[in-house]
């Protein structure tokens, strides 16, 4: 099993490996969906990482882990293609990647891997109630001393 986190974090606690962190990693694009009174509609591309960590005894054993655990993530994302009712996997653009596999201090094993894709969100910018009417002030500067660098 798992810990599974909505961010980064490092360094990984030792009991909490194998580790799986859902990080996003830029805004690629916005384009403009949809106008109507309530607010702009846009659709919001982001690119997100699904990094996994697995740590274990020898190469073997945790190229095995971070293989399963990178290869049950990917199936979650493609059964999942609809994320929310606002949000769309991007399944064109679905990327898997994996690290060396390095001893670390303690002589266990340790790699990683991450899946990449483009998740389009639509999202509405709310129009601003009108709260009242500015009128342009008027100042009589006649009657201010003039600016003694003048």
């Amino acid at each position: 099993m798992a810990v599974v986190y909505p961010h980064e974090i490092v360094p990984i606690p030792l009991e909490e490996w194998p580790a799986v962190m859902v990080v996003g990693q830029t805004l690629e694009r916005m384009t403009r969906d949809d106008v109507e009174a309530t607010g702009t509609h846009w659709l919001c591309t982001y690119r997100i990482r699904v990094y996994v960590w697995a740590r274990g005894e020898g190469f073997a054993h945790t190229d095995r882990v971070r293989k399963r655990i990178t290869l049950a993530a990917r199936e979650v994302l493609m059964q999942l293609r609809k994320v929310t009712g606002r949000a769309q996997l991007d399944d064109s653009s679905l990327g898997e990647s994996y690290s060396d596999l390095d001893v670390d201090q303690a002589d266990a094993t340790v790699g990683g891997a991450y899946l990449e894709f483009l998740l389009v969100v639509q999202e509405v910018l709310g129009t601003v109630p009108t709260k009242g009417v500015v009128q342009t002030p008027v100042i009589d500067t006649a009657s201010l001393p003039p600016h003694p660098a003048l």
